[in-house]
């Protein structure tokens, strides 16, 4: 049986005043020092019960002079706040009209008056109303809730005022939800558990209700057995393991430019992707199981999208466990037939382990490719009619008698299969007493919403990913509107995108976007992001359209808002006008999905070189030395992000230009242009502002990828122009044969910060050697001492091409080659002798010249056991490559590095 309130703390409050009709100036004030109670009802749900612990942590820190304990009694003759929802706290309804709280979400602040002691009361439609309430309220007061911060109001000493507690509201849509996509280092990928919990909590101050992950087929976090098999995995990307999407590798992350004292070890990544190998599934699957536990607890539920296209996430060592009748065959591959019994078993296998695994899901996304074919295209994509056993051909055409218009569409017949595997889903779930659990399917683009109409069942959802950022152009949102008819649709704005625009600002937010979703009949707001500062203003600005106060927010309005909060208000005009230039117009730039940072030449550069250094003029305009130290961090994160993004534009340019002069052999403008290639200059800029504040776990991801995936790029080009030295370790690399787009690079930072290339087993083929983690190598200096520890092992006639990073073309001229080998094994002379062959020639050349030829005897030159000998040549290089050929004559040469050394080479490099 529910416990209200006795009738006589109630018969106490009756003939309050209407919260809506306000009180008298001198009775919304409590008086100095007076206790507050925050008056919850004991059936109070864990959310009511998290909002009044929330508002007492926030009201506290307000009101310093105060005290808000939370109470279950209405107290007589002292003033309170009655916190809760409407069905644990009925009385509230007689406070507050019950209209403003008949929507889910919806909440009610007021401020009453009785006995001469004002009452607050904070009521919500349900406890997820109530918190929001709470964080609404608290915004009035004038916290600021974003993304990756939030901000605090000054300390109020004396009295409590309530003249502000007057507001209520309710969403527009029913969902809310933020996708942060596993893959990069600079997104959730790298993050631990106090990352997800603060990026849940901030989500939730913002009245966000859902979070969406994806697993990719190798993601170790999606995985289950059958028949006796288990499903492969691969990593969580880390800077030593994992090649998802360009990852690249580096020993010590703490070597790289900007990264002193931003790392705290030598490998970078999230705390379970650094567990030991054996443990590194458990590690991802507790790590996000941790993550839902604590969204679950604050009303956040769960949507889970999973690869169901990909050969990955179709493990072929399970299916074929299956029977032949139990599988069918696409391009050649086995997939499981979700009709067949054994069939369906095994789609049963994968949600039950989900299930097992994530028991809070709420929602099972069911994810595909955009393309049908190419590079992109996958299994259940590329399935054509023909591949369909004969009972799905006549279900086939059956259904498309009812859409003729769709007879002609490639995308149908992958639909149709997708409805099977969607069938088996819901099946599975059903079995499991799992009703609860909402099924959608989700894609890039809008091209298959069409078939959707068609094959899908009406329930499942339907999420459209707007890659190309055009969600409100009339051709796509007819499309979107025409499906919203049949399925529920959420579609997913992008605050950045990882293919070109990356960093800098995010985009700016759609106009009127609140309205545009209701005029759509779509119930959802979706936002897919990686990063998390500096995307706060889009956030904001998009969370605020989709509430029924703040609807359609002005992007200008929330820029005003945010520089009042974030800034102080006697910078609202001022900030907020920079805010709403920077969000307009400052560069985005970047893409994160390749083994290069800039795969193309930026648009708009000096445009963008310009519009950076007005806004930098502008902000050097502004006095911020009245601000409060937070503020200044923030102002100043601004004005360094603003110097940042013009020292990366200029750099870049004067790249693009190098390499432009280099194609037309104009030399002298090539080395005009060189002084101006400083990217780590720019890389050590970002190192800094991001400081501000605190560096953000995705910022040392892009620290990383602007080091491994920006920074090589002028290496090379300066390599090419014998402005720098090539150097190569032989060392093991980490490739991972399971990840998209797979990175290629390793490198190796020396003591001294010397860069050098990364060549393992998958480079040259040959067997890799490491230094037992018991024996010591020496060395005449400590950076040979390092490269020692490494090497490759030459049973055969073996020849090595030198060359610049990410190109064949080595500058014809003098250099000093330095060869490091070591002998591990061997004390005797004789054991380990090779002849040393350095060819002026390319790889293809048919009659090379032999610039250098030597016979070696390790033990004999080196004279005792795991001592790294460094040999020294100086050649004449007349082609475009220089290859080092090693013929063991007695046990296999160990090469441990080689440095290509041009002579005259400017130190500075």
């Amino acid at each position: 049986m529910k416990k209200h309130f006795g009738h006589t703390a109630i018969a106490m409050l009756i003939g309050l005043l209407a919260y809506s009709c306000g009180s008298s100036s001198h009775l919304q004030f409590i008086a100095q020092g007076a206790d507050v109670p925050v008056v919850l009802s004991a059936d109070a749900d864990s959310l009511e019960r998290l909002a009044a612990g929330e508002l007492q942590n926030y009201l506290s820190r307000l009101y310093p002079d105060h005290r808000f304990p939370i109470r279950h009694e209405i107290p007589e003759r002292q003033s309170a706040i009655l916190l809760g929802a409407l069905p644990s706290f009925p009385e509230l309804e007689k406070f507050v009209r019950k209209s403003d709280l008949s929507q889910p979400e919806s909440y009610v602040v007021a401020h009453i008056e009785t006995n001469k002691h004002p009452v607050g009361v904070i009521a919500g439609a349900d406890g997820r109303g109530t918190l929001y309430a709470v964080y609404a309220l608290l915004e009035e007061l004038g916290y600021g809730f974003y993304l990756s911060y939030e901000t605090a109001p000054s300390p109020i000493h004396g009295r409590l005022d309530f003249s502000l507690w007057n507001l209520s509201d309710s969403p527009i849509v029913g969902e809310r939800f933020a996708l942060n996509w596993h893959n990069f280092l600079s997104g959730c990928s790298s993050w631990n558990l106090e990352d997800w919990q603060k990026w849940i909590s901030q989500l939730v101050k913002m009245r966000f209700n859902a979070i969406m992950v994806h697993a990719y087929g190798n993601n170790p976090m999606e995985w289950f057995s059958h028949n006796g098999e288990s499903k492969p995995t691969g990593f969580l990307t880390t800077t030593r393991k994992g090649r998802d999407w360009g990852a690249q590798h580096v020993n010590d992350v703490r070597r790289m430019h900007g990264g002193q004292d931003v790392f705290d070890g030598p490998v970078y990544g999230a705390d379970a992707a650094l567990a030991p190998e054996a443990e590194r599934v458990n590690a991802a699957v507790s790590l996000m199981r941790q993550t839902f536990e604590f969204a679950e607890n604050r009303g956040v539920d769960v949507l889970f999208a999973l690869d169901i296209d990909t050969f990955s996430s179709n493990p072929e060592n399970i299916i074929l466990t299956l029977p032949p009748g139990a599988r069918l065959t696409v391009q050649g591959k086995p997939v499981a037939n979700p009709d067949a019994p054994e069939g369906f078993a095994y789609y049963q296998s994968r949600v039950q382990t989900l299930l097992k695994h994530y028991p809070q899901i709420d929602q099972i996304a069911l994810w595909f490719r955009r393309s049908l074919t190419g590079s992109l295209g996958t299994i259940w994509r590329a399935v054509q009619v023909d591949d369909f056993p004969p009972d799905w051909k006549l279900e086939y055409q059956k259904i498309l008698q009812d859409y003729p218009a769709l007879a002609a569409d490639p995308e149908c017949p992958s639909l149709f299969a997708i409805r099977k595997i969607a069938q088996a889903f819901r099946k599975a779930l059903d079995d499991m007493d799992r009703k609860d659990v909402a099924l959608s399917v989700g894609s890039w683009g809008c091209s298959y919403l069409p078939p959707a109409r068609a094959f899908l069942p009406r329930e499942i959802k339907v999420i459209p990913l707007d890659y190309d950022v055009n969600i409100t152009d009339p051709n796509v949102s007819q499309n979107i509107f025409a499906d919203s008819m049949h399925h529920p649709v959420a579609p997913v704005v992008w605050a950045h995108h990882d293919d070109h625009s990356y960093i800098g600002r995010p985009f700016t937010p759609f106009e009127n976007y609140g309205t545009f979703l209701t005029q759509y009949n779509l119930t959802s707001l979706g936002i897919i992001h990686w990063t998390t500062r500096p995307l706060d203003l889009y956030f904001k600005n998009m969370s605020q359209q989709v509430w029924r106060r703040t609807l359609d927010q002005s992007v200008s309005e929330t820029c005003l808002d945010m520089a009042e909060r974030n800034f102080g208000p006697a910078f609202r005009e001022s900030m907020g006008a920079y805010l709403n230039d920077w969000i307009h117009n400052a560069p985005m730039f970047g893409r994160e999905t390749t083994d290069a940072f800039i795969d193309r030449p930026l648009a708009n550069a000096q445009e963008m070189i310009g519009g950076c250094r007005e806004r930098i003029n502008r902000l050097e305009s502004i006095d911020a030395s009245s601000m409060k130290p937070d503020a200044r961090e923030r102002f100043f994160y601004f004005k360094w992000l603003e110097d940042f993004c013009l020292q990366f534009f200029q750099c870049q340019t004067a790249l693009d230009r190098c390499r432009d002069y280099m194609k037309k052999m104009q030399i002298n403008q090539v080395y005009e242009t060189l002084p101006e290639l400083q990217p780590e200059k720019a890389i050590e800029a970002y190192s800094q502002f991001s400081r501000f504040g605190g560096m953000s776990a995705g910022e040392k991801g892009i620290l990383v990828s602007l080091n491994l995936r920006w920074l090589p790029y002028f290496m090379g080009v300066r390599q090419t122009l014998r402005e720098e030295s090539i150097r190569i370790n032989f060392q093991p690399t980490h490739h991972d044969p399971l990840a998209q787009a797979p990175g290629r690079h390793t490198f190796f930072i020396d003591s001294e910060k010397n860069w050098w290339m990364g060549f393992g087993q998958k480079e040259t083929g040959l067997q890799t050697f490491a230094i037992d983690g018991s024996e010591t190598v020496t060395a005449d200096s400590p950076v040979a001492q390092e490269i020692g520890q490494t090497g490759v092992l030459i049973p055969r006639k073996t020849r090595i091409a030198m060359h610049p990073f990410a190109s064949q073309s080595l500058s014809a001229g003098q250099y000093n080659v330095q060869l490091f080998f070591v002998e591990p094994e061997f004390t005797q002379t004789g054991r380990r002798v090779f002849t040393l062959t350095m060819w002026n020639g390319k790889p293809a050349g048919s009659r090379p010249v032999p610039l250098v030829k030597d016979r070696i005897d390790i033990i004999q030159r080196a004279r005792r056991q795991n001592h790294v000998i460094q040999f020294s040549y100086l050649i004449d290089v007349q082609d475009e490559a220089l290859l080092v050929e090693i013929d063991p004559l007695s046990n296999p040469a160990i090469l441990c590095g080689a440095v290509l050394k041009p002579l005259e080479l400017h130190e500075r490099f």
